[in-house]
Formats: structure tokens, C-alpha cells, sequence
């Protein structure tokens, strides 16, 4: 109901501050990323595939409202410093800006409508996040060296670096010694934007090939 709300009466000026300070905060974070290897390899296949000029991409230039979207986004979590929710487990700026904002530009929306759009998006992300939370339950579960795997045969997640919780759960699937080899052979890139595309099969690890994309 509130959401539905938003579409014929101004926002509350709680409100509009709250949103205008997650602004700042998303350009925080999506100025600096758009600088990133992976934010530049995703913006050099935007141009490709999502060619354009309804929407600015920061650091590329026009796009298509899809490819601006898309680069944006990538830009504002590959450095991993956008804002979380917690009770949900989210990012939600990250998910919510790059969409809006690309299509307030391609319908040339104006400011109102647009922090309005904004302000329903983000209610809405961190509302479902936080409805498909596991739940309020806490585990003391683990997974580190040793312990086995029976459900699962491979795993995509953040590599990040020796030490930190991701590291370790890396360690269920290979030796640290082959990842370390990982970390070396990905000397010069940033640990989490190397993470975020780095796929391991237990198989693989044992022979001592891994793959990244």
C-alpha cells in the first residue's frame, strides 16, 4: 500500500533524506569502481552487446538504459565498499540505482518522480530480502578444511584472501597451497574482483587446474 502510494503524492522529507543520503553514498561507490578491471571489461562488452545513448554508464558514456544499468552496477559492488542491509543479506543501492536511474534518464523522468521510484525500489529489495532470509536463527555451522562435501561438486564464490572467512571456506574444496597458487597467479588484480569470477571443482583442485573467468 505504501508503495502504491508513492505514485501521485510526494515523498516525506524522512524519507527524501534517507533516500538522497543512500545517493551519495551509491556515487561513493560507483565512481571509484568504474575505474576497476572488471567494471572496464564489463563496460567493453556493454558497448558490444547494449549499444546507445538513453543513459549515462560512469567512466564509459552513453549505453542503451539495459548496458548503463548493467555497468553501473557492476562499478557500484566490485570494489565491495556499497551499503548492506542486514536483515536481509543485501545490497540494496547497488541492485536499485543503476536500474532506476538508467531508466529515469532513457524516459526523462523528473527529479521527483525519480527519488520517488528510488525510494519504492529500495522499500521493496530490502523487504523481499529480508522475507527470503533464512530466518532469525543463528547456525554454528563452519565450513573450513575437513569438512566433507555430499552435496555439493564445485563452488563460484569470492576467493578473497588468506585468513578471511571466504579463504576458508575455499579450503572444503582445495588445499591452501593450490590456492595460494590462485592468489599468485592472480598477482596485480583485486583479490574480490578476481573472487567474484573464480570457479572450483574439487577434481580440478586435485590436479591442479582451476578455472576463472
Amino acid at each position: 500500500a505504501w508503495a502504491a502510494a508513492q505514485a501521485d503524492r510526494p515523498l516525506d522529507d524522512a524519507t527524501r533524506h534517507h533516500v538522497r543520503r543512500l545517493w551519495v553514498d551509491y556515487l561513493a561507490a560507483v565512481i571509484p569502481g568504474a575505474a576497476a578491471p572488471t567494471s572496464r571489461q564489463v563496460a567493453t562488452h556493454a558497448k558490444v552487446q547494449y549499444g546507445g545513448d538513453a543513459a549515462e554508464a560512469v567512466g564509459t558514456g552513453r549505453l542503451s538504459a539495459l548496458g548503463a544499468a548493467l555497468v553501473n552496477g557492476t562499478s557500484a559492488h566490485c570494489l565491495e565498499v556499497d551499503d548492506g542491509y542486514t536483515p536481509g543479506s543485501v545490497h540494496p543501492s547497488t541492485v536499485v540505482f543503476p536500474a532506476v536511474l538508467a531508466a529515469a534518464q532513457a524516459a526523462g523522468s523528473d527529479d521527483d518522480l525519480t527519488e520517488r521510484a528510488l525510494a519504492v525500489g529500495l522499500e521493496g529489495v530490502c523487504r523481499l530480502a529480508a522475507a527470503g532470509h533464512p530466518g532469525a536463527g543463528v547456525t554454528d555451522l563452519r565450513l573450513g578444511p575437513g569438512s566433507p562435501l555430499t552435496q555439493v561438486d564445485g563452488l563460484i564464490s569470492n576467493l578473497h584472501l588468506p585468513g578471511e572467512s571466504h579463504f576458508e571456506l575455499w579450503r572444503a574444496f582445495a588445499p591452501a597451497a593450490h590456492l595460494r597458487r590462485a592468489m599468485a597467479h592472480a598477482r596485480g588484480w583485486l583479490a574480490h574482483e578476481f573472487g567474484d569470477h573464480v570457479l572450483m571443482l574439487p577434481g580440478a583442485a586435485t590436479r591442479g587446474r582451476s578455472s576463472s573467468r
